[in-house]
């Protein structure tokens, strides 16, 4: 495949990537206790599971509210891109320290 070729096929992946990051960075600057998200495969097409890092401990209710928040964000990008779900499998966003 030639350069010019090889650069129009992976743009509509790069356009997803940069909806992935700004979604995660759209978590990361909403929720100052999150650290970091990793999404699993559930098992099923549609379906995700999260493990998420705070700092501190945000109690019970908090921590319920942020992972459906993430959930929420995550669904609604798939809705919208369905090409972004085996993107977000297996991947860990982790908030960057400047």
């Amino acid at each position: 495949m030639k350069p010019l070729q090889s650069a129009l096929y992976d743009a509509p992946l790069h356009a997803l990537e940069a909806d992935i990051n700004t979604v995660a960075n759209t978590l990361f600057q909403r929720w100052p206790v999150l650290i970091g998200f990793s999404v699993r495969d559930g098992g099923r097409d549609d379906e995700l599971h999260m493990d998420i890092s705070t700092y501190p401990e945000p109690g019970h209710e908090e921590r319920d509210v942020l992972l459906r928040e993430i959930a929420q964000a995550l669904q609604e990008l798939m809705d919208e891109a369905p090409g972004a779900g085996p993107l977000l499998r297996a991947r860990t966003f982790a908030r960057t320290l400047h």
